[in-house]
């Protein structure tokens, strides 16, 4: 190979060009969307029991909401976050999955695993969750919500940050 290349400097020059040139013209017709479609679906479950530390709403809450949460069929792998007296879990599903369904499937998880859960914890809230990065994640409409709970604290702590966060693949 290195000989024939050395013999046919010319050929090997033409055939790069040729690359360059269909890789501009392929480049030049692809179509560009500045909002492309996705279709994953991403359901978000948020639990409150005001005054708990997050240890304790990992251990009480979060990990058993995610064990119950596997139950749902079509999940991809799931995010969680635990805070003081708040549980937040990302639910993602494989593409093609029906949001309407994926909501509905969580919420009645949700609704089961509640009369397990310790006494004094809210009810969860289930809520589809449009797409967006996980730095954005912890948006002003879970901390307003958890500011509102009766006994909670006025100063909400960072909602990122810390080694509070975990991953769990699905099956």
């Amino acid at each position: 190979m290195a000989a024939f290349s050395i013999r046919n400097p010319y050929f090997i020059i033409v055939c790069a060009l040729l690359i360059v040139v269909l890789g501009v013209s392929f480049l030049a017709r692809m179509p560009v969307d500045m909002f492309p479609s996705m279709d994953i679906t991403v359901v978000v479950t948020a639990t409150f029991f005001p005054g708990m530390p997050p240890e304790q709403v990992e251990n009480d809450i979060t990990s058993r909401q995610e064990r119950f949460f596997t139950l749902a069929p079509g999940i991809d792998h799931i995010e969680s976050r635990s805070l003081p007296g708040v549980s937040i879990i990302k639910i993602y599903f494989q593409p093609g999955t029906n949001p309407d369904t994926a909501v509905s499937t969580m919420a009645n998880l949700a609704a089961a695993e509640q009369r397990r859960l310790p006494v004094g914890t809210l009810p969860p809230i289930v809520l589809r969750c449009w797409l967006v990065p996980n730095e954005e994640f912890a948006g002003t409409p879970w901390r307003a919500h958890s500011a509102a709970v009766f006994g909670s604290s006025v100063i909400l702590p960072p909602a990122l940050g810390g080694s509070t966060s975990r991953s769990m693949k699905g099956r």
